[in-house]
């Protein structure tokens, strides 16, 4: 083959067009080296650009055996390029199409590490199949080669949050639209309309546990070396299913390795159509249609053998003898594993053997708890392409009941005599960052409705957070369907809400695509058109960010301040500690480093306390973290969590590490620490925030008449909306 210097980091494509501009995008990338497998109906335009252009002749010279089992004009050919960047030092290689590479950030929507966390599916153990497009907003969407068989009903939004092992297969999302990598599972009659897709960019990743599959494809995927024995293409199936087969037949083998699929972002845009129920181009025959009894087949099939190789043989060869691919694979397939063991790839060692006993019990074990594995009940944006409505009025799936907010609201408000007309409204905006609600006591389903309608729309993503929430909600789960379309986050000992910003720790976890998080508990009143001027790469507090007191004399008024301050005080102890052991990364000794520096940064240079780290202590029921604050905020919140700080000495002591007082950008508004309604009168003087509000108040009709009078006024922004009023 040609001599090449070793890289990390291929693009992999085979192709019979010319190069693309999406390509010749894609392929500027200085970090990655593109390679492209030519055939003989390659076009000759290639070799003007800085890839590696494997022809015909030089496949020949290559002495791969592989060369000599995949015939030509086959999509399989692309096997000479996995093996030749596999040669070349690859470690990782990105999967896709000369025409399929638009806009694709290789370096932010994809994990190079060997470990992180992040949300994992955990639908029930009944479901086999797992719908990836389903988690991204489109329930009525499935993969190409998802089988209809496995198509459920309903949307299970049911995962945990915690470590993960990075999948060895990452699969990226195409937004704007699928192309052949969707299909529709309703009347034949959408034949050939085109649908333009959109799916959720915000919505975080998630990884397919072992012992449940997803077809995923060759366009948008990043394999890590662990996973290149699985990039084998066969040559004997349709071209339209070529990788479809491909990731069921490695997804079987990947429960020997304990290895994974997950999904990435939304995290390219092809703006072309998708013909719908796409032909079999050598046939008659929907290109979707894998069978229940290839699902069946798969999970049915045990490895009789000790090493891994002979698995993939025995798999092979029993996938040809029940007609689920032509006999040829076999030498084939012994051809690329003896082409692994030339170019110098390790044979991967079996950790869940097959051959002693059974596996029937196909599940996974977490172990639950503040510091552990987290609850999600996880649900996207959901979006409905307007093509599909008619077809989904007779169809029994359905997403989660919605009601208009207006319509909600008008109902409302009607009940304390106000009347909302219903003029035109401007077109509200969406902001950039997310919202995640706290409850400090029982959660009042009353007013997480009350809440989404606020703010479900109105802001990227909204999450609810409490102390197991998700069990508490289970006893409402089967009368109100509408709980199925928010997210909560279950933790396990908030003690009363004291902990609460240990929320954000397991909402940054979950790996969200936002510009930040503004965390607030229920009854915090906000106006949150009036933070539209700030800054979203700064923290938002409701006070500077001086450090000032003792911490060596609490606050006797603070009930819980005398432990509070000493927790928080262990909490520095560890973290100098543990910086100058090496006990953790490299980044987090930078991070402990970093706050330290910002901690004496912002120490009251008039305070008479010269020698003393100075602390602060403040209401924390309402706060903004920046993304690019995200790394330093888990971190720092794991910390003092773990040494259980009060939420009034963590929060403000927290952000006194990560921001400079001259950036913080303070919200306005007015604390008080008892259960008083807001009193309208002064509604106008609370700039951005009341606390506390309970909706639970809005039952009185004084009360709510002027909740609806004066705050959804704004929430709506009507024109003179005094003039929408009626008193019933």
């Amino acid at each position: 083959m040609l001599n090449q210097k070793p890289v990390e980091k291929w693009i992999v494509i085979s192709t019979y067009l010319p190069p693309t501009n999406k390509f010749k995008i894609l392929s500027k990338n200085v970090d990655f080296q593109p390679l492209v497998v030519g055939d003989k109906k390659t076009n000759k335009l290639w070799h003007k650009n800085n890839e590696i252009f494997l022809s015909i002749e030089i496949q020949k010279q290559s002495g791969l055996k592989s060369h000599s089992s995949i015939p030509f004009n086959s999509y399989a050919r692309k096997n000479i390029g996995y093996l030749y960047a596999i040669k070349n030092g690859a470690k990782f290689i990105f999967d896709t199409d000369n025409d399929k590479s638009a806009n694709v950030d290789l370096e932010s929507n994809f994990v190079y590490d060997e470990n992180d966390k992040g949300l994992i599916n955990d639908d029930p153990a009944s479901k086999r199949m797992v719908n990836p497009y389903a988690h991204f907003g489109q329930p009525f969407i499935y993969p190409r080669g998802f089988p209809l068989d496995e198509i459920q009903k309903s949307f299970d939004n049911s995962y945990v949050s915690g470590p993960r092992k990075v999948s060895v297969v990452q699969q990226g999302i195409f937004n704007g639209d699928s192309a052949i990598d969707a299909m529709f599972p309703f009347s034949k009659k959408l034949n050939n309309q085109q649908i333009n897709i959109k799916f959720d960019e915000s919505a975080p990743p998630f990884q397919v546990p072992l012992y449940k599959m997803a077809p995923y494809t060759s366009k948008n995927t990043l394999i890590s070396y662990a996973g290149f024995w699985s990039l084998y293409l066969p040559h004997s199936v349709s071209s339209q299913l070529v990788d479809i087969w491909r990731s069921y037949w490695a997804q079987r083998l990947m429960w020997l390795l304990n290895q994974t699929v997950s999904f990435s972002y939304a995290n390219a845009y092809k703006s072309s159509y998708t013909n719908l129920y796409l032909k079999d181009s050598e046939g008659d025959n929907y290109i979707h249609l894998v069978t229940k009894s290839f699902v069946d087949f798969l999970f049915e099939w045990k490895c009789l053998y000790n090493f891994f190789y002979e698995c993939m043989i025995q798999l092979t060869v029993n996938m040809a003898e029940e007609g689920f691919w032509d006999k040829s694979e076999i030498n084939s397939i012994k051809n690329w594993i003896f082409d692994l063991q030339s170019v110098g790839y390790q044979e991967p060692k079996i950790i869940n053997s097959e051959n002693r006993g059974t596996n029937d019990n196909f599940g996974t074990n977490y172990l639950f708890g503040d510091f552990g594995y987290t609850r999600i009940r996880y649900s996207p944006e959901f979006y409905t392409p307007n093509e599909l409505v008619a077809h989904l009025k007779n169809s029994s799936s359905l997403l989660p009941d919605n009601v208009e907010p207006f319509q909600f609201f008008k109902t409302m408000c009607k009940k304390y005599g106000i009347t909302l007309e219903d003029a035109k409204k401007n077109v509200s905006r969406k902001e950039k960052f997310s919202v995640l609600v706290t409850f400090n006591h029982e959660p009042i389903v009353e007013n997480i409705l009350i809440l989404s309608k606020l703010y479900q729309h109105k802001f990227q993503n909204l999450i609810f957070c409490g102390y197991k929430l998700i069990e508490k909600l289970k006893i409402y789960k089967d009368k109100i369907r509408k709980l199925d379309s928010f997210t909560f986050i279950e933790i396990e000992n908030s003690l009363g809400g004291i902990y609460h910003y240990f929320c954000l720790n397991k909402a940054i976890e979950m790996g969200y695509k936002t510009e930040g998080f503004l965390l607030m508990s229920d009854d915090v009143f906000l106006k949150y058109w009036n933070l539209r001027s700030f800054n979203m790469n700064n923290v938002w507090f409701p006070f500077d960010l001086t450090l000032f007191l003792n911490p060596n004399k609490p606050l006797k008024e603070w009930g819980h301040s005398i432990k509070g301050f000493r927790n928080l005080l262990k909490t520095w102890d560890e973290m100098e500690e543990i910086s100058k052991s090496r006990s953790v990364s490299e980044h987090e000794v930078n991070i402990i480093k970093n706050y330290f520096n910002q901690i004496d940064n912002n120490q009251d240079s008039k305070s008479d306390l010269k020698h003393i780290r100075k602390i602060k202590i403040s209401g924390a029921d309402i706060f903004y973290v920046p993304k690019r604050k995200f790394s330093d905020f888990y971190f720092l919140s794991k910390m003092f969590r773990k040494h259980n700080t009060f939420l009034e000495i963590a929060v403000p002591n927290i952000l006194a590490g990560i921001e400079s007082n001259n950036s913080i950008q303070i919200m306005n508004g007015h604390y008080d620490w008892v259960g008083v309604p807001l009193n309208f009168d002064r509604y106008e003087k609370y700039q951005v925030f009341y606390h506390p509000f309970k909706l639970s108040k809005l039952k009185y009709d004084q009360i709510g008449s002027n909740y609806c009078k004066y705050y959804l006024s704004d929430v709506f922004e009507f024109e003179n909306f005094s003039k929408y009023l009626k008193k019933n």
